[in-house]
């Protein structure tokens, strides 16, 4: 016959490992919750702010040349999205952030604009992030490193303020006059500005047929002036879009709002005059 022992301390312990068990799972899942988070707040260090180029190893540009071919980018959070300038020619590709501040970029797509005097850092500073494999930021300063650790290139975390969100990019025309700009069968490339800085605050743009310039300016709360506009003077009559609407757009321009990619001139009454996309390829 067998015997049947209660033990009355049996329970008990079974209770306290469960007790014990569940403290550590409940501890196991906030270190990855605490883990994530980190990850997080590094990851929105380095994204959607612009960094400017202030050293490039074993080569050390000079501020005038840096003035004058202003190397920069930016990391977009949103799409993964990496964009910006080598100082001579826009560029547009991928990224990607992982544990230990390691970062990956992608294959850039650039443009084709010949700048003789820079041509041999233009490559070194593509280089760098075809070569960038891990970052490290300092007192507003980004090192992008090798894979051996060693630093690449640092750039100076961009002053927040309201002339960098519309200065050096590339706008390209989507609607003028409420309606939607669309390219031509006769038209080479679309309408577009840019306004360039370095102390010299020209723009620069095409109109559909023509490529135009001038001078401009930036005021308080968001307005702008422009200046000494001009134009060369081809001929296009097959064109259908309308040259001098678009150039009268800089003419009657107040104000200007941004909103994420998107950049509306308006009047003096408030009115859209145009819209326009930041983009960084031709």
């Amino acid at each position: 016959m067998g015997i049947i022992v209660n033990c009355p301390h049996h329970k008990p312990t079974v209770m306290k490992f469960r007790l014990i068990s569940l403290l550590m799972l409940v501890f196991s899942v906030a270190a990855c919750n605490s883990t994530k988070k980190v990850d997080g707040d590094k990851q929105a260090s380095v994204t959607d702010v612009q960094w400017n180029l202030v050293k490039l190893s074993g080569e050390n540009p000079s501020a005038a040349d840096l003035s004058k071919h202003k190397v920069y980018f930016t990391l977009r959070s949103e799409n993964q999205n990496a964009s910006g300038n080598d100082g001579c020619n826009n560029f547009m590709g991928s990224f990607s952030i992982g544990s230990n501040n390691r970062i990956d970029f992608g294959r850039f797509g650039v443009t084709k604009r010949a700048c003789m005097d820079w041509q041999k850092m233009e490559g070194k500073v593509l280089a760098v992030f075809r070569d960038a494999h891990s970052y490290a930021i300092e007192n507003d300063k980004l090192h992008l490193k090798d894979q051996t650790g060693n630093t690449l290139a640092v750039f100076q975390k961009a002053e927040e303020n309201a002339s960098s969100a519309i200065t050096e990019k590339y706008w390209k025309l989507l609607k003028m006059n409420g309606k939607t700009v669309e390219m031509g069968s006769y038209q080479k490339r679309e309408p577009y500005f840019m306004l360039k800085t370095g102390g010299q605050e020209q723009v620069k743009g095409f109109a559909g047929c023509n490529s135009f310039s001038g001078s401009y300016t930036l005021k308080e709360n968001a307005q702008i002036h422009f200046d000494k506009m001009a134009s060369t003077l081809k001929a296009c009559p097959n064109l259908d879009f309308n040259e001098g609407e678009f150039l009268n757009v800089f003419r009657d321009v107040k104000t200007y709002v941004i909103q994420g990619d998107k950049l509306f001139f308006k009047d003096a009454d408030n009115n859209t005059l145009a819209s326009f996309k930041a983009v960084y390829m031709d």
